[in-house]
């Protein structure tokens, strides 16, 4: 017993000195994330200005009603009751064949659709704790809303480019959905998802949500890149 308790108390301390490890590089990164914000403010709020200008100008028109479209498909569709497309998926990923609807969510919709559907899927025991951890690695990305219309088109101005782009990741989510399926087996679980009712309201919401995401994102990495612009006087830096 004593023996057991010296264990116990040397891990505690072990861990406590973990902690304060991990603790210190924490409290740098916001002391210096700090710094920086008050000493560069002005040219914060100005890449915070042009990345919501980029939005405005560009992104929200393209990305907008693509999304309602994209959305109105996936609630509209079934694609899960196409029996061959349904095996395929099982024989590919290795995970149920109803999980095909997380899957098409996140290629057509974009995060955070893929995931959320993925998240439905599993509380309703349509898939098992497994199946889902390796859906969400294959699910959750970034719809052609984004790569095609806002980077290809929007930002870049090429339509190929922003196609290229898409089927790239498209082509990676498949290999990381093969690779993790090595291995497995599929679940016999026979609970049939509920069918999603067509709600335009709510496929307006989702889409309004996701514009949003991106949006964010577009002006959180405006910001980074123009602060990276500033400390490092390199041209292979991208600026807005």
């Amino acid at each position: 017993t004593e023996n057991s308790n010296g264990l116990n108390m040397n891990t505690a301390k072990n861990k406590n000195i973990y902690k304060r490890v991990y603790f210190i590089p924490q409290i740098l990164i916001i002391l210096l994330s700090f710094f920086i914000s008050f000493n560069l403010s002005p040219l914060i709020s100005d890449y915070v200005f042009l990345g919501l200008k980029l939005c405005a100008v560009s992104i929200i028109g393209s990305v907008f009603p693509f999304l309602i479209l994209t959305d109105l498909i996936v609630s509209f569709s079934h694609f899960e009751r196409i029996k061959p497309l349904r095996l395929l998926f099982e024989k590919l990923f290795k995970i149920n064949g109803y999980a095909l609807s997380a899957f098409l969510s996140g290629v057509l919709c974009g995060f955070p659709i893929g995931v959320k559907v993925s998240s439905d899927l599993y509380y309703r025991g349509t898939v098992s704790k497994d199946e889902f951890e390796r859906l969400i690695c294959f699910s959750n990305n970034t719809g052609p809303a984004f790569i095609v219309s806002g980077i290809g088109v929007s930002m870049l101005g090429n339509l190929k480019t922003g196609v290229v782009l898409y089927f790239s990741m498209l082509i990676s989510a498949i290999l990381v959905g093969v690779l993790t399926g090595i291995g497995k087996e599929k679940s016999n679980l026979d609970i049939y998802p509920e069918n999603p009712d067509f709600d335009f309201v709510s496929s307006i919401k989702n889409a309004s949500l996701n514009t949003l995401n991106i949006c964010a994102f577009i002006t959180f990495f405006s910001v980074i890149s123009g602060i990276c612009a500033f400390l490092i006087k390199n041209t292979a830096v991208y600026l807005f």
